[in-house]
């Protein structure tokens, strides 16, 4: 009987364990919350901003267990950027990423480890994908396009399109098929935001 009792006691501790540990906050989303409860975040190497305007977003950009915190702060100066990508390993936070002048959050395809810039300038628009293998990002494809003068088109101007790959200008259909099969079918995802 007292075998019997034992055995159901440690069969509860063991249940409240595992429930306990699945609601257990990662390391990473510790670290970024102390990091987000500063005053004021680094945002250039000479300038920081307002912790109170900046808005953040926790997602696994490659499906690794981690999660990256993407930071948005539209008081920033445009040539500064808005965004900021950072992630967790070694028992710190780095920073990945940071938009330059007209850029946004991007996208990313978790399964394929993909993360996209994209940037919008006067002229120019331009996405560069990255493969992210859990400490850094490194450059794949660009895609840039920009308007050129010219008379004779209709509007005035005319769309250059040029297409990279690891810096080399590579053709569109050249471009569209490594495209393809880097991101294939997976699902493209955002950040969402939110400043609590």
């Amino acid at each position: 009987m007292k075998l019997k009792r034992w055995i159901v006691i440690g069969v509860v501790l063991c249940q409240t364990l595992i429930f306990c540990s699945c609601f257990k906050e990662p390391q990473e989303i510790k670290a970024y919350k102390e990091y987000m409860s500063q005053e004021k975040i680094p945002w250039t190497d000479y300038d920081d901003m307002e912790t109170k305007d900046t808005e953040y977003s926790f997602k696994d950009i490659n499906n690794d267990g981690v999660q990256e915190m993407m930071l948005r702060n539209d008081r920033a100066a445009n040539n500064w950027g808005w965004y900021r990508l950072y992630t967790y390993y070694d028992n710190e936070i780095h920073l990945l990423w940071g938009s330059d002048n007209g850029g946004s959050e991007g996208r990313f395809y978790p399964k394929k480890g993909i993360f996209v810039s994209e940037r919008f300038h006067q002229d120019l628009y331009e996405e560069i994908y990255y493969r992210f293998d859990g400490k850094k990002l490194m450059e794949k494809y660009t895609y840039r396009e920009i308007a050129r003068e010219d008379e004779k088109a209709e509007e005035g101007y005319r769309m250059e399109k040029t297409y990279y790959k690891d810096g080399e200008e590579i053709s569109y259909i050249f471009f569209q098929s490594e495209i393809e099969t880097l991101i294939g079918k997976a699902k493209e995802k955002r950040f969402e935001f939110k400043n609590d």
